[in-house]
This record gives C-alpha cells, structure tokens and sequence, in this order.
C-alpha cells in the first residue's frame, strides 16, 4: 500500500486515551508503507494552560497545515480542535474522528463563553469532514441525534492485544478496574 496521510492532533505522546489512540494508528499506518505526517502538540507550538491549549493549538496546527502546502490523500483530525487544521489542510478526503462530545467536555471544564464558541465549532467541524468517526458508542448517539447526517459513523477503539501484559495479576477477590483519565468529566467519582 501507499499514500500519504497528514495526522493532526491535539497530543499523539502521553499516557492520554486520543494519545495512545493516534500514536498508535500512525504506528500501524507507516508499518503498512504510508506515508504519515503528524501535527501535534510535540510538534507545533501550544500554550499549555487551562482554557488556552485547545485555542493555541487550533491557531498554531492551522497555521502550520496552510503553511505546510503539501497535498495529502487524507487528511485525518482527531477531536473538534483540529478540525480548521484538517478543513484548510490540501487534501483529497478528510476524516474527523472524536473521541468523545467535545462541548459537553468544555462545558464542564469551563463552561459559559468557551462553551457555546465550542458548540458553534463543533457544529462546523462535523460539517468540514467528508466523514466522521466516534470512538464512544454514546457520543456517537449523541451526535447523530443532532446532526443525524449519514457520513456519521462508530469505530471503536482497536487494541492491540499484545500490547497488553501476559501476566496476571490479582490483588484482591473481587476487582474494579479503571481505564481512562482522572478528570472530572469522566465521572470516576461516581465509580
């Protein structure tokens, strides 16, 4: 196989759910002879603040793609943030997956006048994609339900099982086990 795909995200290192997720499609991507460039944090310029990373990520990732003038066969965004990057980015298709209801997430962490810019980016961002992929099975329902259009698809989240340690291990007789990030809209609290 070949073609060239540009990755654009908010954060492809870390220990991050969208991380680990786009850190290792463009693993897997480039084992399969594409050609993959990445946009990131790691990579372009972001203000890493509460209530400023997402908008200085979303200038500076933009910036970086009209500036960038390659053309690309894809053109892959991951969360609402990347979205002006991927719309203004040269390419043949452009794919916009979420990983969750963005506004809903800003809302929560921000609320008011970052919130409803969230809504009207949202919206737009799903209309600047050719197609759009949730990984969240409720934030896809939840999506569909307002913009019902049919380019709206659920992919889950793929593991590779050899990532995964062949040991087991138990701590006590009965467990729970918490995979995701410790913030507040996740809701471990109510765990």
């Amino acid at each position: 196989m070949s073609g060239s795909i540009l990755v654009i995200s908010p954060k492809t290192r870390g220990i991050g759910g969208v991380a680990q997720h786009v850190s290792k499609l463009v693993e897997l991507l480039r084992k399969r002879g594409f050609s993959v460039d990445v946009i990131s944090c790691e990579k372009v310029f972001c203000l890493k603040r509460r209530g400023l990373a997402n908008p200085s990520f979303i200038l500076s990732s933009t910036i970086h793609a009209i500036l960038n003038g390659k053309r690309y066969d894809v053109v892959h965004a991951h969360n609402v943030p990347s979205a002006l990057a991927m719309r203004l980015a040269r390419a043949g298709v452009r794919v916009l997956t979420l990983h969750g209801v963005f506004s809903e997430q800003v809302k929560s962490l921000h609320g008011g006048l970052y919130w409803r810019l969230s809504k009207l980016l949202e919206k737009r961002a799903l209309g600047w994609a050719d197609r759009v992929t949730d990984v969240s099975q409720q934030s896809y329902f939840y999506y569909r339900s307002r913009y019902g259009n049919g380019k709206l698809f659920h992919v889950p989240n793929a593991i590779d099982l050899k990532d995964l340690p062949s040991e087991r291990k138990r701590l006590y007789e009965k467990q729970v086990v918490y995979v995701g990030r410790l913030s507040r809209e996740k809701g471990v609290d109510l765990l």
